[in-house]
């Protein structure tokens, strides 16, 4: 997951949302639909579940000298 993520930031687009198919009136998230987009990058939020009630957090950012 890590790895995917500084590939992101590395190459500037935004990862797909796999399987979407149908959108939510109610929802007016700006979701990434079954392709990648381009786009500057700067930040990423990571957020990990794991089967006994672990969750971890981690926010990866681009390097500003």
């Amino acid at each position: 997951m890590v790895a995917a993520c500084c590939g992101a930031l590395d190459e500037n687009f935004i990862p797909p949302t796999i399987n979407y198919e149908e959108k939510d009136p109610d929802c007016d998230l700006d979701y990434v639909p079954n392709k990648s987009r381009d786009a500057k990058v700067n930040n990423i939020l990571i957020i990990t579940f794991g089967p006994n009630g672990t969750n971890t957090c981690m926010v990866l950012g681009r390097y500003k000298p």
